[in-house]
């Protein structure tokens, strides 16, 4: 009966894992509890496994989430800069001075 519950994988691994804790310390000198114990370690190896799984899948959870910040923090900046050149050119080309600057031919332009 333990078996049956401690293998079937519809239960919880927390629960089959309590389930078969109770069952060997209540039965510890049964004639099943060297069975139960090597399912005990059975499952606890499964825990342990998926414990490892969730922590991996946290760290990449993680770094996605790091990875998205890092890009939204660039378009930000990309923003940023993007208002300033054009704040910087507005306030520019409302100045009498940088329009003559502006149109004045450089002296190192090709000639024909």
């Amino acid at each position: 009966m333990i078996q049956t519950y401690a293998t079937n994988s519809s239960y919880g691994l927390f629960e089959r894992i309590q389930k078969l804790d109770r069952y060997l310390r209540d039965n510890i000198s049964g004639p099943y509890a060297s069975d139960a114990q090597e399912l005990m370690s059975q499952l606890e190896s499964q825990r342990q496994m998926s414990v490892k799984q969730r922590q991996i899948e946290a760290r990449k959870q993680e770094e996605q989430a790091r990875i998205q910040r890092e890009r939204e923090r660039r378009a930000q900046q990309q923003q940023q800069a993007a208002q300033l050149r054009n704040d910087l050119t507005r306030q520019l080309s409302s100045s009498s001075r940088y329009r003559s600057i502006a149109t004045v031919p450089s002296a190192t332009a090709p000639r024909d």
